[in-house]
């Protein structure tokens, strides 16, 4: 699908997506169809199951959903909704262990627990002990970091640049009264001597 072949019945489509595929045959949970920065998806609660690029988000069937999401939900179980805002709480496979999630919410679980027998109260109240903020995936944060750091440095520089021109400015040595004085006096040009005043006449009788 591209710019130059979409109908308007398509365009109409994409703008109403997330649409719903149809209900998990299993757990009776909608599943939704729509589009995400990384491409076409499936999601179902919590669990998202990526598309091929080759499959139509806007027509894809339930059977193909249902494969989609298969692999993420064998690492995943749902434990129910969560007393206090009845969203979802999940029991994840990590890589540094089995872990359970409410919302943006995460808590380890402990050591020889098997993630198959663990219950909705015993996940809240692990959540409420030992729960976590969500990590942000991606080094956003440090790039910023970095950003302000290049940001402080160069106009530390500038300031510095600015403090030395205004050093030198003031360290220049003013010309002083005497010497002003005597560039004037060899400037001024050279006065003329004065005529010598003409001897007077003697009267005769």
């Amino acid at each position: 699908m591209s710019g130059e072949t979409i109908t308007l019945e398509q365009a109409l489509g994409l703008l109403s997506l997330p649409r719903l595929v149809g209900l998990h045959p299993e757990t009776g949970e909608p599943i939704e169809a729509g589009l995400g920065r990384f491409g076409p998806y499936v999601k179902m609660g919590a669990v998202y199951g990526s598309l091929d690029k080759d499959d139509d988000v806007l027509s894809v069937g339930l059977n193909r959903a249902v494969d989609a999401l298969a692999k993420k939900l064998a690492s995943i179980r749902t434990l129910g909704n969560h007393p206090k805002d009845a969203e979802p709480v999940l029991v994840r496979k990590g890589r540094f262990g089995p872990y359970v999630q409410h919302g943006q919410i995460v808590a380890t679980l402990p050591r020889g627990t098997d993630m198959d027998t663990v219950t909705l109260d015993e996940a809240v109240d692990l959540l409420v002990e030992k729960g976590k903020p969500l990590k942000a995936k991606g080094g956003k944060a440090g790039a910023k970091k970095t950003t302000t750091k290049k940001a402080t440095t160069k106009t530390t520089t500038a300031k510095t640049t600015t403090a030395k021109s205004t050093t030198k400015k003031a360290a220049a040595p003013k010309k002083t009264a005497a010497a002003k004085d005597t560039a004037l006096a060899e400037a001024a040009p050279a006065k003329a001597p004065r005529k010598a005043a003409a001897p007077r006449k003697k009267k005769t009788d």
